[in-house]
This record gives structure tokens, C-alpha cells and sequence, in this order.
């Protein structure tokens, strides 16, 4: 298959058609590949479709057929953007300016998730209170870490964050059952 460069809508579907038949595929076939519900490729691909792509399904599509979006290339529209500049308002509160030198961003709260707890690390009484009265928390990984995480939630079809969530509870119920067992053979 060669690259194509899709400009709307039906020209992705037609790619995307064009490819299944390539193949000689069923949509039954697909289905089962993609994991989506029996006859949900067959709405996607109807002529007009009866479904619209949404991120997992588009994915699930591509990766099901062996294709890839290579890059995307957002422009303006100047035709499109005159027939709705009327109707654009401005915001009611500007977005905070970026950090300067001479204005540092606030330090970030970080945590380090250690068998068998999880400690809270903090430079300032402030940020401690901070901590204290929040429940969300920050984690600082180095960036091979980082890749990792993310391949891994992506194979789980988790976000970053709900899969650091879920490890960091398994972590806690893993040290409260240790702890346990530490109590009972005292």
C-alpha cells in the first residue's frame, strides 16, 4: 500500500475501504480483530456510515488492517474560519502566563512508591499542608520509566494516570496485607 494524503472525512473512509478489500476482508473478520462489537465495523464503513470514527474505534481499525497515520497537518481554513469569526468571543479570564526566570513555577509535589509504603516527599511546611488536604498527587519518573509506563497503560487501554492510580492501590492493599500478617505472627 501506498501513502496517501486524506484531506477529509470520506477520503479517510475510502482509504480505509480500499485497504479491507485489498486484504479481502469480511467486516465480520474485523470485528473480531478490532474486539468491537459484532457489526460495528459494517456501520463505520456503510455508504453514507451509520457510526463516526472515535479514537479507540479508528485505532482499533488501523491497527487491524496494518496502517498507521504517519502525521497530520493542521491549517486554517480561511473560507471556514470568516463564516464563524462573527460568532467568536473572547475569554473572560486570560490563560496565566508561562514561568519566566524571574517568576519560577511553584516546586512539584512528587511521591515514591517503595515497598512497603508510599512516602509523601515535600520541601516546605506549605506544600505539606498542600498535600495534606488534596487528593491528587504527582509522580516525577526518569524518561525510559516514562516510555515504559505509557506502553504499558496502552496495552492495558488505560490512561497514564488511571493506570499509575491502579498500581499505586495495589501497592497500598500489597503493604496493608503485609502489614497484617506482620501483626498476626507477632
Amino acid at each position: 500500500m501506498r501513502p496517501r494524503i486524506i484531506a477529509s472525512r470520506e477520503q479517510l473512509l475510502q482509504v480505509v475501504r480500499d485497504r479491507r478489500d485489498e486484504l479481502d476482508l469480511s467486516h465480520e473478520t474485523l470485528d473480531g480483530i478490532t474486539g468491537l462489537q459484532g457489526g460495528y465495523v459494517s456501520k463505520l464503513l456503510a455508504d453514507p456510515p451509520m457510526r463516526g470514527f472515535g479514537e479507540m474505534s479508528l485505532q482499533a481499525l488501523l491497527d487491524a488492517l496494518g496502517m498507521r497515520i504517519a502525521f497530520a497537518v493542521i491549517v486554517e481554513d480561511p473560507e471556514r474560519a470568516e463564516r464563524v469569526r462573527s460568532r467568536w468571543r473572547p475569554r473572560k479570564r486570560r490563560p496565566a502566563k508561562k514561568a519566566s526566570a524571574a517568576n519560577p513555577p511553584p516546586e512539584n509535589l512528587w511521591c515514591v512508591a517503595s515497598n512497603p509504603q508510599i512516602t509523601m516527599v515535600s520541601n516546605t511546611v506549605h506544600q505539606r499542608q498542600v498535600m495534606a488536604n488534596t487528593k491528587m498527587i504527582g509522580a516525577r519518573v526518569k524518561p525510559d520509566l516514562e516510555e515504559q509506563v505509557k506502553e504499558i497503560a496502552a496495552r492495558d487501554r488505560r490512561t497514564v494516570s488511571d493506570w499509575i492510580r491502579c498500581r499505586l492501590e495495589d501497592a497500598v492493599a500489597a503493604a496493608r496485607r503485609q502489614d497484617q500478617h506482620q501483626s498476626e505472627a507477632a
